[in-house]
C-alpha cells in the first residue's frame, strides 16, 4: 500500500515537471516570435 502511494507521488512530480517544461518552452517560443515580429 505504501509503495503504491509513493509511486503515485513520484508520478505526480514527474508530470508536474513535464508540464512546467512545456509551459516554459511555449513562453520562450512566444517571446522569440514577438522578438522576430518586432
Amino acid at each position: 500500500m505504501n509503495k503504491i502511494k509513493r509511486l503515485k507521488e513520484v508520478d505526480g512530480a514527474i508530470w508536474f515537471i513535464i508540464f512546467l517544461y512545456i509551459g516554459l518552452f511555449s513562453i520562450a517560443l512566444s517571446l522569440v516570435k514577438l522578438g522576430i515580429l518586432d
